[in-house]
């Protein structure tokens, strides 16, 4: 495992802090489990491009983003709610580089349908001050601490999370399935997977929290056989934000996208993956792949699997552009040179308006999420567009194509 990756998962957020040893033994504690059935399921419900589910944190009920790529973080509001043994308080890099400062409290008993996990150290962030992510993450999200000694089946087809004791309580899997090992290098119990492209070996986390198919760590798009393995004519260059997370906005920076002609596993492996370069390590395996693939992260089995959907959706490339809500605006906030957007007169860093008729403008709260909510579940950039945006003194109509 390489360095960089060991940084990652020791805390995702940041280690430890060395002069808090009392935090550091509840992290390597092992998290208690209690079953009333060897098999579990959860409706998944999917919304705003992100899996919720209903969980119950101290007795008190919620819904939450699931997010493989993350530690537990409940919102500063619903852990006001409960009376939460606060631990410590760790200073971290989030995973677009942002320092984020967050509280470690105790949660006594987290439960998942008929699964119980017992006494778990969570994280507290306040997420009102965040730009998009106030809107989406609502009571906070449930992650990977509790995912050893579990397996775990992400089925969106069916909308349902399975947690089993083994992978024999849960459903047969189908001959098109492919294997990758699964590493669990302790506290937050990140799912670490091998994967190589010809010579080039390497590890990634799958991570439900990134939108992407594929989010490459661009270090690793610089070696050959990855070059080689670039689709003919699916490259392409543009400049913008890689996305938010819990200390903010990524810095805007250049982007790359391509489709992946051939991504190898320990069996198998997966072609023309559409893919995105991340300035940040590792790369990630992200929930857009959970439109064709069924995903089961084995902890006691030690290995991922990857399911064809019995009704797959084509998997969808990067987009030419995106809009997102910054510092109260609408802006452009990714742009790729030469395409149809960019044909069309849209510059990167323009505060649009409106889009497709709906204004982009807001007067409260209510209405600042309502188009938060609007452009990430229903507004499709793959999709012809009329957009108003203002550039300096000019107000301008732009049309803009869907791709050809």
């Amino acid at each position: 495992m390489t360095g960089r990756s060991v940084a990652l998962i020791a805390l995702l957020l940041g280690a430890p802090v060395a002069a808090q040893p009392s935090l550091n033994e509840v992290l390597l504690r092992p998290i208690g489990i209690e079953r009333s059935a060897v098999l579990t399921e959860l409706p998944l419900t999917i919304r705003s491009g992100k899996l919720h589910i209903e969980a119950e944190v101290d007795g008190r009920a919620g819904e939450f983003l699931f997010d493989t790529g993350s530690p537990t973080v409940l919102s500063r509001q619903f852990a006001d709610t409960l009376d939460l043994e606060v631990i410590g308080q760790n200073t971290g890099i989030d995973s677009h580089g942002n320092r984020v400062t967050m509280e470690f409290a105790i949660v006594d008993r987290l439960v998942l349908g008929g699964v119980a996990f017992r006494r778990v150290p969570v994280l507290i962030h306040d997420f009102s001050k965040a730009g998009m992510g106030r809107c989406l993450v609502g009571n906070g999200l449930i992650g990977s601490e509790i995912f050893d000694g579990s397996v775990w089946r992400i089925d969106t087809q069916a909308k349902r999370l399975s947690i089993a004791t083994s992978a024999e309580n849960l459903p047969t899997q189908s001959a098109d399935t492919v294997r990758a090992k699964l590493y669990d290098a302790g506290y937050p119990h990140a799912p670490i997977l091998d994967y190589s492209v010809g010579n080039f070996a390497d590890k990634a986390m799958f991570d439900t929290g990134n939108a992407a198919n594929i989010a490459w760590f661009e270090r690793a798009t610089e070696h050959p056989d990855v070059r080689n393995a670039i689709a003919s004519g699916s490259l392409s260059h543009g400049r913008g934000y890689e996305g938010e997370s819990a200390g903010g906005l990524s810095e805007v920076g250049e982007l790359t996208r391509f489709d992946a002609s051939r991504v190898s596993f320990e069996s198998g492996g997966l072609t023309d993956a559409p893919s995105i370069t991340r300035s940040n390590a590792p790369t990630l395996f992200g929930a857009g792949l959970l439109e064709s693939y069924i995903v089961t992260l084995d902890y006691p089995g030690g290995q991922v699997t990857f399911e064809r959907r019995s009704e797959p959706a084509p998997l969808r490339r990067v987009a030419d552009y995106g809009i997102a809500m910054i510092e109260g605006r609408a802006i452009v906030a990714r742009l790729f040179a030469g395409s149809p957007a960019a044909r069309a007169g849209l510059e990167l860093g323009d505060e649009v308006i409106e889009v497709n008729d709906r204004s982009m403008l807001y007067g409260d709260e209510a209405s600042y999420c309502g188009a938060v909510n609007w452009l990430v579940d229903r507004f499709d950039p793959n999709e012809a567009a009329q957009i108003v945006v203002q550039r300096g003194d000019e107000t301008l109509r732009l049309s803009i194509p869907a791709p050809g």
